[in-house]
């Protein structure tokens, strides 16, 4: 299951990229304290938006629940769909197959302005499995986008991104980062209809194997991806 995969990758030190630069480190004490404080609250704002969506107007304990998961997330370039859900802003929205878990996070792009992802950088996804300057996303005049690969495995709609590497990016298009899955939107612009969710993994599990298979990834990343696809296919 792609559930136990992430849950591989994490412990595996998150996948490699293109570099060559030997194996990441092990995160530090502090960094894995910071991040199992950073799921705890990701748990939170679940149960917070669950509360909210389940039982009609919100009293004062969920709403203040609500705002402090909003500040904190905030810190990090994450914002709770239950805030912005009427966004006009590009922006990728976290995909899970729990349906629950999914389309609950946005990471809203900075205007005129590169965003990276990864640790301490513009957008910091909750896992472990990003690096810093894992990707980032570059906004034109026009309109147009371009995802630039970095430090960490990054896919688009199922194709590999190296380092360094620039490709279009266009609404609906799906992008993974380690084993955080988005979906990229921009309110106005966007197709009719979105992409199959079950195609969106199962392209992804494929992804990964044909990665694992071929030996990518400069930083220990073969191993890695090979233990990830052995533990999607079980």
């Amino acid at each position: 299951e792609l559930e136990a995969a992430k849950k591989a990758a994490a412990e595996g030190g998150g996948g490699g990229g293109g570099g060559g630069e030997g194996p990441a480190a092990a995160p530090s004490e502090a960094d894995t304290e910071a991040m199992a404080e950073m799921q705890k609250q990701l748990e939170e704002a679940r149960n917070a938006l669950a509360n909210a969506d389940n039982s009609g107007p919100k009293d004062n304990s969920q709403q203040e629940e609500l705002e402090k998961q909003r500040e904190q997330y905030a810190k990090r370039g994450i914002s709770l769909m239950e805030f912005e859900s009427n966004t006009t802003k590009p922006h990728f929205v976290n995909l899970d197959e729990d349906p629950f878990r999914s389309k609950r996070f946005l990471y809203i792009l900075k205007e005129a302005e590169t965003t990276t992802f990864g640790p301490k950088c513009d957008c910091s996804p909750p896992s472990f499995s990003l690096k810093r300057d894992h990707c980032s996303v570059e906004p034109f005049d026009d309109g147009s986008f371009i995802l630039i690969g970095g430090a960490g495995d990054t896919f688009l709609n199922g194709k590999y991104v190296g380092n360094g590497e620039r490709v279009a990016l266009a609404p609906y298009d799906w992008v993974a980062m380690g084993t955080e899955m988005m979906l990229f939107s921009t309110p106005g612009k966007n197709p009719d209809a979105e992409p199959d969710m079950d195609s969106v993994f199962e392209a992804f599990q494929e992804a990964v194997e044909t990665r694992a298979t071929a030996g990518g990834g400069g930083e220990g990343g073969g191993g890695e991806d090979a233990a990830m696809a052995k533990r999607i296919e079980e």
